[in-house]
């Protein structure tokens, strides 16, 4: 119950800064996305060793009470001062007055004109772009959990294993910037077949990996391409839907994604338990990222937005 309140307030948090940043963009929109996505990277980087040192001084339960605390005094601080929209300010999106085509490259329909959430979800895309999002999400639960333990598994050292999931992270941050900048330039499915593409064959190289050389290997490029993927998805929702009720699209795609990618780990523990191996496990991961590499390839805006291609 604790961690599916904690997941709500992640989800109302993730939401709103995608759609802001993609109202205050028509050009280098991939860029935005890209760098409001490294703060996740960022903060997963600072967290954890200031985690472990404030519990390290008081406790766990008092840690989530000071951390907490300290998080939400500052969201409160650096969201006083955000507009939602440049048109809130009597302002356009950045470069929608030199490039009407790069408007609609990634945004066809402006903040009046996008779709309602009671419209999206009638939409067969709405239920696509939902299971696309799951289909990214569960390999990565089931890789975030059990990445550490099939790396002791395997007999590399215990310290290297922590080491290497944090290095995921870290290299995660590189490719939520690289990768949505390219995106500016390539287009936001054609990112997404990259980055899912990418993962794929990560996974697959993982459940041969047996030297530490192999886990480096898999540790940057996995990191790479599974953040680049991040900031892509808000990205195709926002060029599917347009602006006019982007955050609580998507909000609602994102919360139901999580809600159904909880069960990745318990699957890839369960598969475990009874085979004494990852390896079946990883298999079905790499199947998901190839799975969301077709979806993206094939997903097409909804009906009354398919002439603008």
């Amino acid at each position: 119950m604790f961690y599916g309140i904690a997941s709500l307030g992640s989800g109302i948090i993730w939401a709103p800064t995608t759609a802001t940043a993609q109202r205050w963009f028509a050009r280098q929109k991939g860029l935005a996305l890209g760098l409001v996505a490294a703060g996740v990277g960022l903060g997963t980087l600072i967290y954890a060793p200031l985690s472990n040192y404030v519990i390290q001084l008081y406790g766990w339960r008092t840690a989530y009470i000071i951390l907490g605390s300290g998080t939400a005094l500052m969201l409160l601080f650096v969201a006083l001062p955000v507009a939602s929209s440049p048109e809130k300010m009597g302002l356009t999106p950045y470069g929608a007055e030199n490039s009407e085509r790069e408007v609609e490259k990634y945004n066809p329909l402006f903040e009046v004109d996008g779709w309602t959430i009671n419209e999206a979800v009638r939409t067969k895309t709405f239920f696509g772009v939902t299971f696309l999002y799951f289909s990214t999400l569960f390999p990565i639960h089931l890789i975030a959990v059990h990445l550490v333990p099939y790396v002791l598994d395997i007999g590399i050292d215990r310290a290297i294993a922590a080491s290497a999931f944090g290095l995921v992270g870290a290299f995660s941050v590189a490719g939520r910037i690289g990768i949505p900048a390219l995106a500016d330039r390539i287009g936001w499915r054609r990112g997404l077949i990259l980055t899912c593409c990418g993962c794929t064959i990560m996974l697959l190289w993982l459940t041969i990996t047996r030297k530490l050389w192999m886990l480096y290997m898999f540790v940057v490029l996995y990191g790479l391409f599974y953040g680049g993927k991040t900031p892509l998805l808000p990205g195709l929702i926002g060029s599917f839907f347009g602006n006019r009720s982007l955050a609580e699209i998507t909000g609602t795609i994102h919360g139901l994604s999580m809600a159904f990618a909880s069960i990745g780990p318990i699957i890839g523990g369960w598969i475990f338990d009874i085979s004494g191996s990852y390896r079946i496990a990883f298999f079905i991961a790499a199947g998901f990222w190839l799975l969301s590499a077709v979806l993206s390839a094939v997903l097409n805006p909804p009906v009354r937005y398919a002439t603008l291609k």
